[in-house]
């Protein structure tokens, strides 16, 4: 039986990461308080040059920090583009402000500055300009257009850990950036996130908030430390077909947390959110952290192989091609995206759907987060044909080309 390959799935995964929870398992003493969520800022400021680097327990709570610390006013409107997560307009909208929908630009699924123009409005006071994939899209135009109307620019590095632009990193290019560490992000701790400026006043504003808030509990901790031991033995079984059984008995029995929690797809604040990050979640973080150079070498050398294997073929269509850009997943456009994906399945390929809404995941309450649907169309076209290829660190030669193969044969039987 083959192996399965995942797109998604905790991809960044390794034995060594499940070894690692499985010792932070037995000492749960050094789960909440310890000096590695320290050290991995650390680590960070010094390798982006960055003045503040404050950890938190996601991403949302360090972009929801990030906006409350801004010195922005209530009811002041955020920027960000469509073609995203809930936890973006979410964030904003936790932070007492009002989210503007800007549309994407079809080729490289970031922010349009036409778009942005046209929907700015002299109560528009900061941008969140995200990285989609690791793609930098229109960033000169955006930043040019974010001076001359004087808005806080924020780097929306969920996609993208050590990714650059002219030669900059991202997540230092704006007046402040935030990083996530979820388990499908780039570099994984299950849950966690960091907000990064080189504003005196305002990094000393994310600290004090981040000093005011409290650890998460044990139980919640107890279920991120669950999760690279429970992945990593339910990959295994994905050959008997038992994978995605034990994966969703560990859900139903609370063994394990969900990415998303249904509360968010209302715009409200899950239980976990405003806390700092936990030492055992740092742990697993500054593992994980040791690896990014690997990490990203392989996804920008897998995916520059899809795009020669892919030019030319008439049945998906290509993101614009970034010299810089380090992809998360590679990103194709295909007619039927439900059809390719079942297709793929049954070659044991599980591809990624990234985003198949506007502002994903599905079942999102447009009304309760403030999008009006129609007002997005380019994102929301690009929603009905997305598609996602793996580019970690499990998918090598050998299953980049199963990949390629099966995506082949299906072009084949469309033609």
């Amino acid at each position: 039986m083959r192996r399965a390959i995942f797109t998604g799935f905790s991809p960044n995964l390794e034995w060594s990461d499940a070894f690692l929870a499985w010792r932070i398992f037995f000492q749960p003493w050094r789960w909440r308080k310890g000096n590695v969520a320290k050290a991995l800022e650390a680590r960070i400021r010094q390798d982006f040059t960055i003045r503040y680097a404050v950890a938190f327990e996601s991403g949302r709570t360090s972009l929801t920090t990030l906006l409350q610390t801004s010195g922005l006013a209530a009811g002041d409107e955020v920027a960000l583009q469509a073609y995203t997560c809930v936890a973006v307009p979410n964030a904003v909208l936790w932070a007492g402000l009002k989210p503007i929908y800007i549309d994407c630009l079809r080729d490289t699924l970031t922010m349009s500055p036409r778009d942005v123009e046209k929907k700015i409005t002299p109560r528009t006071k900061a941008i969140i300009i995200q990285y989609t994939f690791g793609q930098v899209g229109a960033l000169d135009e955006i930043l040019k257009i974010a001076r001359e109307k004087n808005l806080i620019v924020i780097e929306d590095c969920a996609h993208v850990i050590g990714g650059k632009h002219h030669g900059q990193l991202l997540g230092t290019v704006g007046d402040a950036s935030f990083f996530s560490f979820g388990r499908d992000k780039v570099i994984s701790g299950v849950f966690g996130g960091m907000a990064l400026t080189n504003n005196d006043d305002w990094g000393k504003r994310l600290r004090a908030a981040e000093e005011k808030y409290n650890f998460p509990d044990y139980l919640w901790i107890w279920q991120q430390i669950n999760h690279p031991i429970v992945t990593m033995k339910a990959k295994l079984l994905y050959r008997i077909g038992l994978g995605k059984v034990i994966f969703r008995v560990a859900q139903k029995l609370h063994w394990i947390s969900k990415t998303v929690v249904p509360a968010e797809r209302n715009g409200k604040k899950p239980p976990f959110v405003f806390r700092k990050m936990p030492n055992a979640l740092a742990r697993l973080t500054l593992h994980q952290y040791e690896k990014l150079e690997r990490f990203n070498t392989h996804r920008k050398s897998i995916g520059k192989w899809y795009r020669e294997k892919l030019r030319g073929n008439q049945t998906y269509e290509l993101l614009r091609e970034e010299e810089e850009s380090i992809p998360l997943r590679f990103f194709v456009q295909v007619e039927n995206p439900n059809d390719l994906i079942r297709f793929a399945k049954k070659e044991s390929i599980y591809l990624g759907d990234w985003y198949n809404e506007a502002v994903a995941p599905t079942g999102v309450q447009y009304e309760r987060i403030g999008y009006q649907e129609g007002s997005c169309p380019v994102a929301e076209e690009l929603a009905k044909h997305s598609v996602n290829l793996p580019v970690d660190i499990h998918s090598g030669e050998k299953e980049a080309k199963r990949v390629i193969d099966t995506l082949q044969k299906y072009s084949e039987e469309k033609k």
